[in-house]
């Protein structure tokens, strides 16, 4: 003969009903949100990066400076290309502690590839309104 024990009446001899969960995504193996790429990782605002005029013209900021490597002059033409405007269109600031991301030290061949990819990404965002309008 089955036993015909329904979970009703299995709970109501004594047995619980335990539900969990966790604020950690680590605790149980749940998948961390991707990193960005570069620089924008730790500096996610839009407007640390670039700034589009009226005048249609952008200020592109960055937190690297030139020590001679062309740092600056490679950053300024990634923004112009990603923003499809004349480089004569686009002005680079260096370095600004009030208005520039924070973007740690300037050292090492590591400086275009993570500065260059964030500044890329955050001139996509801004290129793509200017073309839906």
């Amino acid at each position: 003969m089955k036993p015909s024990l329904s979970r009703r009446d299995f709970l109501k001899t004594g047995s619980a009903l335990v539900i969990a969960f966790s604020l950690a995504p680590d605790a149980f193996g749940q998948a961390k949100p991707a990193p960005l790429p570069g620089s924008l990782n730790n500096n996610r605002s839009l407007q640390a990066w670039i700034r589009i005029g009226g005048d249609g013209n952008a200020t592109v900021y960055t937190g690297k400076v030139e020590l001679g490597q062309g740092i600056l002059t490679a950053l300024w033409q990634i923004a112009a290309e990603e923003l499809d405007l004349a480089p004569s269109r686009v002005r680079i600031l260096s370095a600004d502690t009030a208005l520039s991301p924070d973007e740690g030290q300037t050292a090492g061949s590591q400086s275009v590839e993570n500065s260059g990819t964030a500044l890329r990404l955050a001139c996509a965002a801004p290129r793509g309104t200017m073309v839906r309008i």
